[in-house]
Order: structure tokens, then C-alpha cells, then sequence
């Protein structure tokens, strides 16, 4: 009801909780990355590092080396499918951000709509996704549950138990030295993994104790780790430079990392890497971003190709996903789905280890 002051309407104000995609970047995705397949595989040759023995003499012979062996992996990827419905009757009523007296454009109040339902149903995937790659870091197995705390998807990529460390003191003890540990895990990296550990992921726990461990204080005296700085570029958000360090001879980037989602079962905001938990990589070692696509028997309907929904969409840090619309034969309800099937693949599965900072 109009009165006789005068009102102004401002710009809306839409509150996004993003979707980090921090851990999800140590992955890549590939043309052969995305498919429309059951499964994915790939062949595996591991190696080690044998030498050359000596022999009695030339004419007994060489050492039979056998260079042809090699192991298959096969994975089925999960099923992520998302829906949402907007009633016509909706469009009828003001929407976020319009002047009360403007009247509905139906067309662009609709693609609007759908517009913010596919991009939200995006994020929630991308979630996801960074939930596949925290669990890999952290126990080498994905696990994805309902909102009623039911499994209904597994794998176990089989991480090692060596990777898998325990503080020698625990690091909120003043006796405990983490560069000690940082370099166990990244002697783990480089015997199995044959590679060296150039990224470390702390969670809050870990990185106020290790900021604040006195044996760290030193090596900052000794300018052999320093604070702040020009920190690489990773495009993501929650994500604390905290410095680098000499571990092994090796120059390592040091990282907090606060991202969160929402627990499907208990709503309560859930952090990826665990508190007291310590994640060490190898950047350059083989990880795949995989993203299957959901079979579509006819092409979308017509009716709802004004609204830009039916394409296969591929953000820049390496998603992919299946949009679709319908309508019900009224003409009167529009659904919306953003479908796919992405499993993170730690190919080289010995390139990370995780430590716990805080065993009692």
C-alpha cells in the first residue's frame, strides 16, 4: 500500500557461500577426463630403484630384467543429480531485486530463476567434489553419504599406511619440533611416491600450534621460513598463506586451510581437512579431475531452449556437468537438473601423506 513518502528500491543483495576448490586444484582435468562411460580405468607401472649387480663373468650371462609389468585400475564414478522446480505461479510475484511497481516479464523472470537454480546446483557439486579430494588427502578412501548418514557410494584407493603418520610429540606440546615430522612425510613421499613434497595443508589446529611451536620461531630468526609474502597463485578462497620452509632441502609452501561445507545429515558447518590434521604433496604428480556424463535419450525440450538450459558445462578449474529442463504438460511448471559423475583419482596415490598433529 502506497503512502505519500517516497521510496527507493536499491540493489539486491545476494549472500554467496562459494564453493572452494582449493584441494580440487591439485587435480586435473583432461579432454580424455570427461566421458560417457560406466567406468574409468588406467594402467599403473610401478617403480623402484634397483641397481645393477655384478656378475661373474660376461660369458655366464646378463641379470633377466622384466620392464612389461604392469597393474589395471578400474573405478566407477558416483551419480550426483540434482533437481529443482519453479511453479509459473511464482513468476507472478515480485522477484529478489524488482521494483514492486514493474511489471513481470514471465520470459526473463523464468531464466532468471532457472539461471540461479542451475548455478546453485552447481556449487553444492563442486562441494562435493572438494569433499572426494579432502578424503583422498586424508585417508585415501571417498566416501559419500545421505542426508540420513547412509553410505551410498565408496572407494578405496588404497593409501598406504606409512602415509598415513602420527606427530612424534604432539605439536600443542612445547617439546614438539613439526619440521621433524614435515620431513618424514616428505621421506615417505619421496621413497614411495617418487616425488618431494612441495605443498603442506594444515588445519586451524595444526597451524596455530606450528606458528606458534618455538622450534619454528627459530628457523624464522634463522630466515630459513618466512611469513607472509607473495603467496603462489592458487585461485581459491579459505585459504591462508602461511609461508615457506626449508624441509629436506627442499623449498615448501605452507598452507592453512579453513574451507567448510554443510554436513548433509547434521547441517553443521563441516571443515575438509580436520583440525588437527596435516596434509604434505607433491604439486606435479599425477592427479585426475574425472567427470562422466548422464545419458539423455532425446534432445531437451524445445519449449525451454529460450532459457539456455540442455548444454554440457565446463568451468575453468575443471568441472563438468549435464543441465536440463522440462515442463509438465500444462505448460505451467519448469523443472531444472544439473547431473553428472565426477570421481577425483590420486593416480599417483603415493604423492601425499597426511599427519596427525594431535595423537592424545
Amino acid at each position: 500500500m502506497s503512502d505519500l513518502s517516497l521510496k527507493r528500491m536499491l540493489e539486491a543483495y545476494k549472500e554467496m557461500a562459494g564453493a572452494p576448490t582449493f584441494l580440487s586444484s591439485f587435480f586435473s582435468t583432461g579432454p580424455r577426463d570427461i566421458h560417457n562411460s560406466d567406468t574409468v580405468e588406467f594402467d599403473v607401472r610401478r617403480d623402484g630403484r634397483p641397481i645393477a649387480v655384478a656378475v661373474t663373468s660376461y660369458k655366464s650371462g646378463g641379470q633377466i630384467n622384466s620392464i612389461e609389468q604392469f597393474t589395471n585400475k578400474e573405478f566407477t564414478p558416483p551419480i550426483l543429480y540434482e533437481e529443482f522446480a519453479l511453479n509459473s505461479l511464482e513468476l507472478m510475484k515480485r522477484q529478489m531485486g524488482q521494483d514492486p511497481f514493474q511489471d513481470v516479464n514471465f520470459m526473463s523472470a523464468a531464466q532468471m530463476r532457472l539461471s540461479e537454480g542451475v548455478e546453485k546446483m552447481l556449487m553444492k557439486i563442486r562441494r562435493t567434489v572438494e569433499l572426494q579430494a579432502s578424503q583422498i588427502f586424508q585417508t585415501g578412501v571417498v566416501t559419500l553419504n545421505d542426508a540420513d548418514g547412509n553410505t551410498v557410494y565408496t572407494v578405496d584407493f588404497g593409501m598406504k599406511a606409512a602415509h598415513q603418520l602420527d606427530a612424534t610429540v604432539d605439536w600443542d606440546e612445547t617439546t614438539a619440533d613439526p619440521v621433524v615430522d614435515l620431513e618424514a612425510m616428505d621421506e615417505q613421499i619421496r621413497v614411495n611416491g617418487k616425488k618431494r613434497m612441495t605443498d603442506v595443508i594444515m588445519g586451524d589446529n595444526a597451524r596455530r600450534n606450528f606458528v606458534n611451536n618455538s622450534k619454528v620461531r627459530d628457523l624464522l630468526d634463522n630466515r630459513r621460513i618466512v611469513f607472509g609474502g607473495i603467496a603462489p597463485t592458487m585461485p581459491s578462497e579459505d585459504q591462508i598463506f602461511v609461508g615457506t620452509i626449508n624441509i629436506n632441502g627442499n623449498i615448501v609452501n605452507l598452507w592453512g586451510y579453513q574451507g567448510s561445507y554443510d554436513d548433509p545429515q547434521s547441517g553443521n558447518d563441516t571443515k575438509y581437512i580436520s583440525t588437527n590434521n596435516v596434509v604434505g604433496l607433491a604439486r606435479d604428480a599425477v592427479r585426475r579431475a574425472t567427470f562422466g556424463g548422464i545419458p539423455r535419450i532425446v534432445a531437451p525440450d524445445p519449449r525451454v531452449a529460450p532459457l539456455g538450459i540442455g548444454s554440457l558445462l565446463a568451468a575453468e578449474r575443471g568441472i563438468a556437468a549435464t543441465t536440463n529442463a522440462w515442463v509438465d504438460p500444462r505448460g505451467e511448471n519448469v523443472f531444472g537438473s544439473v547431473a553428472t559423475r565426477p570421481l577425483m583419482i590420486p593416480v599417483a596415490i603415493d604423492a601425499h601423506a597426511v599427519l596427525n598433529s594431535k595423537v592424545t
